[in-house]
């Protein structure tokens, strides 16, 4: 009886907090970017309300040194004109998604800017494996936040991005998306990632190998997305077809320095 008394009282719960704790621990990434984003955003608020950002109109990289590694030290010296819609290529461990970051300003660099002031949460970062929230798509789209946006302004956006007419309709904001968005295709994880941004007002798109794991129909569907929307893009990617000449400009990094391609 003692034993059996243990099992319940004591072991099960036990068993309970470590499952918890296995799940908590894939939020790790997630939870980091929250805080990173909690102790900056009251210095950017405080910058928007004296500093009004416009759409950008240029993107300036003066000088700006970071050391990747023991081998590579990323130097750039480089005015990106909007609306740009730029490809960059190259290596793995090239530093492409630190050049991502160095923009995003996840890693300090104090030479880099765009006209008319754009800060941190002026960029948006679509990334490989967007985190999808196990409920509905109105929750995933405003991040919990749907009191912030009109309902014009969130259906013209999952418009924009096909989601609407593809996931019921006047029902689309309802549907449920499951954990990690198992409910959803590669593709429309990617689009909703897009629709996040777009629903911001965000003045430019970091594109980190957002296309790596989708079907060619779907990568072009992305891709067709990147090139109609009005917001300067910076696309790292593996797989592209450097015949595309909606691209405004093509580089390869290699040896730490943005080489112009074709």
């Amino acid at each position: 009886m003692g034993i059996f008394l243990l099992n319940d009282r004591v072991v099960g719960p036990l068993t309970s907090i470590a499952s918890d704790f296995n799940e908590i621990k894939t939020t790790d990434e997630l939870r980091k970017k929250l805080f990173i984003f909690e102790n900056r955003v009251s210095v950017a608020s405080d910058l928007h309300k004296t500093t009004p950002v416009n759409d950008l109109q240029s993107l300036k990289f003066n000088n700006v040194t970071y050391e990747i590694n023991d081998k590579i030290t990323l130097t750039l010296n480089k005015t990106l004109v909007a609306p740009f819609k730029v490809l960059i290529c190259g290596e793995s461990g090239s530093g492409k998604t630190t050049l991502l970051r160095l923009i995003k300003g996840d890693i300090e660099a104090k030479d880099i800017y765009g006209k008319d002031m754009i800060i941190f949460q002026d960029v948006a970062y679509i990334f490989q494996t967007p985190y999808i929230f196990d409920t509905t798509l109105l929750d995933n789209l405003t991040l919990f936040q749907s009191k912030e946006f009109t309902q014009e302004k969130i259906i013209r956006v999952l418009k924009k991005v096909s989601l609407y007419d593809e996931l019921g309709g006047k029902n689309s904001l309802k549907y449920m998306c499951g954990t990690m968005g198992k409910n959803l295709s590669g593709g429309q994880i990617q689009r909703l990632e897009i629709a996040r941004a777009l629903l911001r007002d965000k003045k430019v798109l970091l594109v980190d190998e957002a296309t790596a794991n989708l079907d060619k129909n779907n990568s072009k569907k992305i891709r067709d997305l990147l090139f109609n929307t009005p917001v300067p893009v910076i696309e790292v990617a593996h797989h592209y077809n450097l015949n595309d000449k909606r691209y405004t400009d093509k580089f390869e990094l290699k040896n730490g320095k943005l080489i112009p391609i074709g």
